[in-house]
């Protein structure tokens, strides 16, 4: 009998119900055991082992820790929820995949808009139900154990809804544009994965054909990821706590929550797919259950697209298998094998639609050859775009800060990104030629340099340098540069000249023997050290050589002087963590030799060491080792 309620069946929402019991259930033991119960399990286990004599303030503190750890598993939560939104649908619109299902219930005296209204409202009681149990468990819980700050728990929620609820439409949709129920899971992994790969195999492409161009120069823009919501619950939603400091201690007094106000924009995106989801399934056409498109104008581009995906991400793969074995494929033999391996896709796609081997024909065949084209110009237009990326500098009035990497990391500020923009353009005159000579020999130094604009994005770059005649020349600008005494002092020892509150450290003897100073003598130390940088007599033995190497020079002795700061609590950047060493991690290390005459006499001033020859030349104490042997 008609259901007298609009676009609701109530005996088929029994049905569907009591049917698929076990489907709700087990989402609701699932989300019971990693929330509320693993909630509680953390909560017992810190007052049983781990408070014993700490404040109430160190016990409320650690208690919102274990809190925002669990609600923080937004990965998990993310899998979770999109899993059980796919199973959802694939259990209720089963019969869509079979066609003695399909006519048996459409034969039923209830609409399609009956059918469809009963079975999301069914989809959004198995799921939005089970969360909302959870939620009041959770909120229990906290209580239970002093948590107060239960508007986490809700804003927890509201997310895992909003996720349920826009998988869900997602799921629907799938389900009305595939006749094959493994066609459903497929349609949404598409759906939620697309923009990630277009971001990962065209940007892999790309640093493939550019020169200094990595993967991370494509792969950490995410400010359009909400394309791909599955990621965006991963990546962008996350629970922050924060901190307060108190007499040296610190403490976890809240949390923030962030990737939060894109929720609105997925309800309503939700809310289009289950309107999309409804039209599609009233134009479904009942005799094609079984095809994997159901729509027939749908299959030109089930075919492109397939043939694009894999023949990109084949190609990508195997040249990233070839460059192990140090064999680079020319760019032409690129483009081939993307063609071949899309078409081969392309035909196994056609295949699939007909249900039949015999695919050829005119038709098919001249769509393929058109396929193929669109695939070489697509390769043509990303080589051109790995160029453009290739030869790409940030204007200086862009610039926030610049980052450069030979022997070690600097930061520089935008008014002192002249010379690194200088050597970098002088490095772009050689691409071609390194490019094919570090392909050719793993005799090469690494070049990084980074870009952190004023609107946020970040331009990295990454050079390999072969030790050609040319890259060698480079090699000694660039070292030349990161010597200069004022970089080095900044950059390598962290500007504690200026700005040094405390220091300690030790003297390591000959590789043997370490001896502990105080802040005396590292005042001492440290003033010699500043007159050898500025002389250039330290940094050859602590940074990489012109020629490309690491190699000891021979005047080097054997030990190093280190470093250790304590920053005052204006600058410290402090972690999650609350340990013992939280002001410190400050640390440097420096290396010396013959031409350091300042260290030198300080070693013997502060009773370091009480004459040169105390000192022994690296060289030397591996050749006294090879004779003992």
């Amino acid at each position: 009998m008609k259901s007298k309620t609009f676009c609701f069946n109530s005996a088929v929402f029994r049905k569907n119900t009591v049917l698929y019991w076990p489907l709700w259930v087990g989402y609701f033991l699932v989300l019971s055991a990693l929330i509320p119960i693993r909630l509680w399990m953390n909560f017992n286990s810190y007052l049983n082992y781990y408070a014993a004599g700490e404040s109430a303030q160190e016990r409320k503190s650690m208690l919102i820790y274990y809190f925002r750890e669990t609600m923080a598993r937004s990965d998990i939560y993310s899998i979770v929820v999109l899993a059980m939104a796919v199973l959802t649908m694939m259990a209720l619109f089963n019969y869509l995949f079979t066609a003695r299902s399909t006519n048996m219930m459409h034969a039923f005296p209830v609409t399609r808009g009956e059918l469809f209204c009963t079975t999301i409202v069914n989809a959004l009681c198995f799921m939005l139900i089970p969360e909302l149990i959870a939620f009041f468990a959770t909120v229990l819980v906290c209580l239970s154990y002093g948590v107060t700050c239960v508007q986490y728990v809700a804003m927890f929620y509201l997310i895992v809804a909003t996720a349920s609820i826009l998988f869900l439409s997602i799921s629907a949709v799938a389900a009305m544009l595939t006749g094959q129920l493994l066609g459903l899971p497929a349609v949404v992994a598409v759906v939620n994965l697309l923009y990630v790969w277009i971001r990962i195999v065209i940007g892999d492409v790309l640093c493939l054909i550019g020169y200094g161009l990595t993967e991370y120069t494509t792969r950490t823009d995410h400010s359009m990821l909400f394309f791909s919501p599955i990621s965006y619950f991963m990546r962008r939603v996350k629970f922050n706590p924060q901190y307060v400091q108190e007499n040296d201690t610190q403490y976890i007094i809240g949390i923030t929550v962030e990737g939060f106000s894109m929720m609105g924009w997925y309800l309503l995106a939700a809310a289009v797919f289950f309107v999309l989801a409804a039209i599609l399934y009233r134009k479904r056409p009942l005799e094609k259950v079984g095809d994997v498109m159901i729509f027939s104008r749908l299959n030109p581009y089930f075919r492109w697209l397939t043939g694009v995906m894999v023949g990109y991400t084949l190609m990508m793969y195997i040249c990233m298998f070839l460059q192990e074995a140090r064999i680079f494929l020319p760019h032409p033999v690129m483009a081939g094998l993307a063609v071949l391996a899309g078409m081969i896709a392309f035909y196994i796609a056609e295949m699939l639609i007909r249900k039949n081997f015999r695919i050829m024909n005119r038709k098919v065949f001249g769509e393929s050859i058109a396929f193929a084209a669109a695939m070489l110009v697509s390769f043509g237009a990303v080589s051109l775009v790995a160029r453009a990326q290739e030869r790409y500098i940030p204007k200086k009035d862009a610039i926030a800060s610049v980052s450069f990497a030979l022997s070690y990391d600097m930061t520089l500020e935008a008014d002192e990104a002249d010379d690194v923009i200088a050597l970098q353009r002088e490095m772009l005159t050689h691409a071609d030629e390194w490019n094919n000579a570090a392909k050719k020999s793993l005799d090469y130094t690494n070049v990084r340099i980074n870009y952190t604009l004023k609107n946020g994005s970040i331009v990295r770059r990454s050079y390999q340098i072969p030790y050609t005649e040319s890259g060698l020349a480079m090699i000694e600008k660039l070292s030349s540069y990161e010597c200069t005494p004022e970089l080095f002092i900044r950059q390598y020892m962290a500007d504690y000249f200026e700005n040094r509150y405390y220091a300690t450290g030790g003297f390591d003897h000959n590789y043997s023997h370490y001896i502990p100073f105080g802040d005396d003598a590292a005042k001492v130390l440290l003033e010699a050290i500043r007159q050898d940088v500025e002389e250039g007599n330290i940094q050859n033995y602590n940074l990489i050589h012109p020629d490309g190497s690491w190699d000891t020079p021979d005047d080097q002795y054997a030990g190093y002087v280190s470093f250790e700061f304590k920053i005052p609590e204006q600058r410290t950047q402090y972690d999650e963590y609350l340990d013992e060493y939280i002001q410190t991690g400050n640390y440097c290390s420096i290396a010396f030799g013959q031409k350091s005459r300042h260290l030198i006499d300080a070693l013997m001033e502060t009773g370091l060491i009480q004459s040169e020859d105390d000192l022994i030349l690296i060289k030397d104490q591996m050749e006294m080792k090879q004779q003992e042997q």
